[in-house]
């Protein structure tokens, strides 16, 4: 196994411990200590940035690709712009603000690096009593402490401003390079506003942003100011910055005639979890009397794109067969190195355990695992991905039911912001159906670039690099476009039972039957 990428020491420095002396008290670091606790972090990022650096020199697609522009210009540019910020960082939380804003600067969620569950020097999350959401195109207060010190705004109240900037400006100029730089993206502004009133060690700022004063427009209209008072984040207070659970995968009849599948997980990673898969599918082999199929895809941020495959093969067969005629001219090319080889051959041994031998998804990878090992051994830089085995008794068993009773109802398809990766293979699909009606929000985005391996840098951080390039795609959302809804639900979208009333009531009634030859 090839141990270039996890060789050396970085991150697992850990910070100068204080000895707790004299009635529990701890001793102060000496000038000369904080010193070299700065010039540890420095050594720490610079060193991890350089690694990063090489995984993607050795790994990523683009780098063999000369037309890949904006990519090199940022692997150049970015590099240099990311190692000088090391330079600079003089903490644990600094040095990981600069790793985030080398990945950040890619713009491709293939491409990150996240910490784990914990970090060297543990450090608590505070915040400023309320947390803040974007909701239907407007930023809005999400939560708020059951009790603080002093007043904070109201539940739904828009947030307008804070300490006299835009939230958009305060946003993108504070917050994106070291989260995520795809400002465009509703998703993006979701995940960027959590950071408005909270300072994550898991997500840290080269700076903290610590906003003293916000400005808000309550239900009625009024315009309101609050002063923010900063504490730890208590755990009776935590349900108040906790982001919506992916609701439960699973088919269920809401109402006579009306099936909703709630596919919202492409990633099973146990026997337990493919097995509700499986039992999810045969109900969906069973719906071609259906008079109306919900496909709910809220809170799926991707996987494994053959399974979204098989939900639409098993309703729709020869909708989606010729659906696929239109993207003919697509090819995947995989790029041919030691970290493609290691990351197939971890993902056989979990599939084996989770999926078993036989299944189509298990065989796809030993195939795919062969061509990489071939390509290497014969030094070639890519590996065409083959087509998928149609005649595979998973996709024979789908496509029988399909064709024996097919579903000719209406279909609508529920989308949210969060969809991204093997959710966008999805819903790209699903958006051939002639007569498909598409409801919720505009999803994420993607690039050329996809399938991804995941190295730790050390037991606290972990990063991902994508393996595999996508060329003559033909779709907007590997171009950087999101997939935009006919209509926009104005609500919570993580509030299952008020989507489900929106769609029951308001979408299905005016929608009409998929229009199939």
């Amino acid at each position: 196994m090839d141990r270039r990428w996890i060789a050396g020491l970085s991150w697992l420095f850990i910070a100068w411990s204080c000895q707790a002396q004299d009635g529990g008290k701890a001793d102060r670091p000496t000038p000369e200590q904080a010193r070299q606790e700065a010039a540890r972090w420095s050594r720490t990022a610079v060193a991890d940035i350089q690694r990063m650096h090489q995984m993607i020199r050795e790994a990523h697609p683009a780098v063999l690709d000369p037309g890949a522009s904006a990519f090199h210009q940022w692997f150049s540019e970015g590099y240099d712009q990311a190692m000088a910020l090391a330079g600079r960082a003089a903490t644990e939380q600094q040095a990981f603000a600069a790793l985030r804003f080398y990945t950040t600067g890619y713009r491709d969620g293939h491409l990150a690096i996240w910490r784990n569950h914990h970090a060297a020097t543990p450090v608590r999350t505070t915040w400023a009593g309320w947390a803040v959401q974007r909701q239907t195109g407007r930023y809005r207060v999400s939560g708020r402490a059951a009790q603080w010190p002093i007043d904070t705004p109201q539940v739904g109240e828009q947030v307008l401003s804070c300490d006299g900037s835009p939230i958009d400006d305060l946003l993108t100029d504070k917050v994106a390079p070291f989260v995520n730089r795809l400002v465009h993206l509703e998703g993006t502004k979701s995940d960027l506003a959590w950071h408005l009133t909270r300072e994550s060690p898991s997500a840290p700022l080269w700076e903290p942003l610590r906003v003293r004063q916000c400005t808000t427009r309550s239900a009625a209209g009024e315009i309101r100011s609050f002063n923010l008072e900063w504490q730890p984040l208590d755990d009776k207070d935590a349900r108040a910055l906790a982001r919506p659970r992916a609701p439960r995968q699973g088919i269920k009849e809401v109402r006579p005639g009306v099936q909703w599948v709630q596919a919202s997980n492409f990633m099973p990673s146990s026997e337990k979890a493919m097995a509700a898969f499986e039992k999810m599918l045969e109900g969906i082999r069973q719906a071609g009397d259906a008079q109306a199929v919900v496909l709910d895809v809220r809170g799926n941020g991707g996987g494994n794109s053959l399974l979204g495959y098989r939900i639409l093969m098993a309703l729709l067969t020869d909708a989606i067969t010729a659906g696929a005629t239109q993207h003919s001219q697509a090819r995947a090319y995989w790029r041919v190195s030691a970290m493609a080889l290691e990351a197939f051959e971890e993902r056989r041994t979990q599939l084996l355990r989770t999926e078993g031998a036989g299944s189509l998804v298990y065989q796809f990878t030993q195939q795919m695992a062969s061509l990489m090992g071939d390509a290497a051994s014969h030094g070639e830089d890519f590996v065409e991905q083959p087509q998928v085995d149609e005649t595979h008794k998973e996709l024979q068993q789908d496509t029988a039911a399909a064709r024996a009773n097919p579903f000719k109802g209406k279909l609508v398809l529920v989308t949210d912001a969060q969809c991204q990766s093997a959710c966008l293979d999805f819903v790209s699909a699903a958006l051939q159906i002639p007569g498909i009606v598409h409801v919720g929000s505009m999803t994420g985005t993607d690039t050329q670039y996809t399938d991804v391996a995941d190295k730790a840098l050390s037991p606290t951080v972990t990063f991902r690099v994508p393996l595999k390039v996508w060329k003559n795609h033909g779709r907007q959302d590997k171009e950087g476009k999101p997939y935009l809804p006919q209509f926009v639900f104005d609500g919570d979208l993580a509030d299952t039972a008020a989507v489900q009333a929106w769609v029951l009531d308001s979408i299905l009634p005016t929608a009409g039957n998929i229009q199939l030859d």
